[in-house]
């Protein structure tokens, strides 16, 4: 096996060789190997040039090439105007501690930002988690919310932190477009007011393994992202901040004091990437008790924070916190009333069938019964059920669900899918509530 040195020297400039050389060139925005990661930097003599800033074990090092098997990776090319506004970080630096790097970045928010200590946490946590967003199958999306003046601030502190960070006023497709594939950008989104294709394009790009097509070419949007949004388009699972009007004159960030910030925490949290990035990548750390809509936040926040105790709790009581908003909610959404009140027939013994109208009649008790002022309708109710998967038979007396095994089934599955309360409680009141729980059963039926 190489020897770290061994690596290096593998790696350097291919231009040293005296002899032809027969590797083939390869434009990369950083690559992951075993023993040896790369990732591409500025220079700091020359700003607008790039080259890559490897890592070997406890080794760094930065050269314009690296040459690895038969390949010869170089930096990948950018359009100019892009490379005006993407922040490369320099090569990395030391830290002395993640707790105390991260609870800098903690009191930047604080001291800058004026930002209360839980959303300093939260605020600090998801800059760090863009440095990994290629260890996780959905990329972390911030949402920000209230006053402009601090939302301005708030993303010139993160402009300074995240990885790859694009400040954006406005955002379309066109510009969309034009981001390389691997580049893995920060958004920090000003535009308060996306179209409804820009924002689907947005949410689709969340997801890895999803192509986002424009025309004949695809979309290469992959990244975490940083909205400022209306707060009645924010759902509860999604990650958001409010930012209240500042009571007074908010610290002065001059554009010095934020070029210094964003050359320390840059060099500073590569190498923490480098570092870090196997022991994130193969983490298997698992947050039962966060909602199921939070999950793939609460991996991104939280596992990034290696030897971090004290803001690992914070981050996660702030989950918690929210996954109580979440479930309430899901007390009054449409899809999982539906199923509770079809759960309810199930577990009738006189019933062998129910009819819609039926179905949203116990809706509606249900809603009563929760103090909410609105009702449904049959043909509301109808449209659910066909989006659940149940279909409803249409007779003389009107739409009929028949209780068969199947839909019996379905209509339990679909009861723990969605976390209804009577389901929760463990309490058998059916075959089928015991049949969920049967291993066999659940490998013959799909539950």
């Amino acid at each position: 096996m190489s020897t770290p040195k061994q690596i290096e020297a593998n790696c350097m400039d291919s231009t040293k060789s005296s002899g032809p050389c027969k590797a083939e060139q390869f434009r990369t925005f950083g690559e992951i190997f075993p023993g040896l990661c790369f990732e591409v930097v500025t220079d700091p003599r020359k700003p607008e040039t790039l080259q890559q800033h490897a890592c070997s074990g406890t080794r760094f090092w930065t050269s314009s090439e690296i040459e690895r098997g038969e390949r010869i990776y170089v930096p990948a090319t950018i359009d100019y105007s892009l490379n005006q506004v993407v922040r490369f970080p320099c090569p990395s630096v030391e830290f002395e501690s993640p707790a105390k790097l991260i609870g800098s970045m903690t009191d930047c928010f604080c001291n800058f930002g004026g930002t209360p200590k839980e959303d300093s946490d939260l605020l600090a946590a998801w800059a760090v988690s863009t440095w990994f967003v290629d260890c996780f199958r959905a990329a972390p999306v911030l949402h920000v919310t209230g006053s402009v003046v601090r939302m301005h601030l708030i993303m010139r502190l993160l402009d300074c932190m995240c990885r790859r960070p694009i400040l954006l006023g406005r955002l379309d497709l066109s510009a969309l477009s034009t981001l390389p594939k691997g580049l893995g950008a920060t958004l920090l989104v000003h535009d308060g007011k996306l179209s409804k294709n820009v924002a689907h394009a947005l949410n689709a790009s969340r997801n890895r393994n999803i192509s986002v097509p424009i025309g004949r070419n695809l979309i290469h949007a992959y990244g975490a992202k940083v909205l400022f949004s209306n707060p009645t388009s924010v759902s509860e699972s999604d990650l958001r901040i409010h930012l209240a009007s500042p009571a007074g004159v908010l610290p002065d960030l001059s554009d010095d004091a934020e070029r210094t910030m964003a050359a320390e925490f840059q060099g500073k949290l590569l190498r923490y990437r480098m570092v870090n990035f196997n022991a994130v990548r193969d983490s298997n750390f698992e947050f039962g008790e966060v909602d199921p809509a939070m999950q793939d936040d609460a991996r991104s926040l939280l596992t990034p924070l290696i030897d971090c105790g004290d803001l690992r709790a914070s981050i996660l009581s702030s989950l918690l916190s929210r996954s109580k908003e979440v479930a309430g909610a899901r007390l009054t959404d449409l899809d999982c009333l539906v199923v509770e009140a079809a759960l309810c027939f199930c577990h009738d013994p006189s019933k062998d069938a129910f009819f819609v109208q039926e179905l949203a009649d116990v809706v509606n008790a249900i809603l009563l019964g929760r103090h909410e002022e609105r009702t449904t309708t049959s043909k509301a109710v109808g449209q659910a059920l066909r989006g659940l998967g149940l279909a409803a038979e249409r007779v003389t007396k009107g739409y009929r669900i028949d209780l068969t095994n199947s839909n019996r089934e379905k209509i339990h599955r679909l009861a723990g899918e969605h976390d209804v309360p009577s389901i929760k409680d463990g309490i058998q009141r059916c075959d089928h509530c015991h049949r969920r729980d049967d291993p066999v059963s659940e490998l013959r039926t799909g539950i």
